[in-house]
């Protein structure tokens, strides 16, 4: 069974294009453990779990090894990432604009990397402002072609920025 879970959420991330999550059974096939470097996928990875299931024992851990998401398999029984989209865009936008404060905080330009942002969030900014429900905003933008690579770019253009 937990196999068949690793494969249904490895099927989502694929149809995504998201290539930088693994996903494993670990502890003797009692859990399941996304691991990835970027931690706004896994943040919205785990918002999608606890989203469809209501008694998810499910924790984001940090060490010196990596990021990882770990849900008790035992706890969920809906493999949904329906909405990982909006989330994802959420916590991404989050961690642009905390990487902003550095930036400015220490003086550095990043006016060429503000513009690359607007025009990425542009299409998913015009949906929001709409003043629709939120459901039925997570609906649209679910439908909307979606570049994960080229958040992917565009963060690492921020990360190498902080230390020019």
């Amino acid at each position: 069974m937990i196999n068949e879970m690793r494969k249904i959420y490895q099927k989502w991330l694929d149809k995504l294009l998201i290539t930088n999550v693994k996903v494993r059974k670990i502890h003797y096939d009692s859990d399941i453990c996304f691991n990835s470097s970027i931690r706004e996928t896994l943040y919205a990875i785990k918002k999608c779990i606890e989203e469809n299931n209501s008694r998810a024992f499910i924790y984001f851990m940090e060490n010196i090894l990596g990021k990882a998401v770990i849900v008790r398999s035992n706890s969920i029984n809906n493999y949904s990432l329906q909405n990982f989209v909006p989330y994802f865009l959420n916590y991404y936008y989050k961690r642009l604009d905390l990487i902003e404060k550095y930036f400015t905080k220490e003086n550095i330009l990043f006016d060429d990397l503000k513009k690359n942002k607007e025009l990425l969030f542009y299409k998913y900014d015009f949906i929001k402002n709409t003043n629709l429900l939120e459901p039925i905003t997570f609906k649209i933008i679910t439908y909307l072609d979606f570049d994960y690579n080229s958040f992917m770019d565009l963060r690492e253009k921020y990360e190498l920025r902080k230390y020019k």
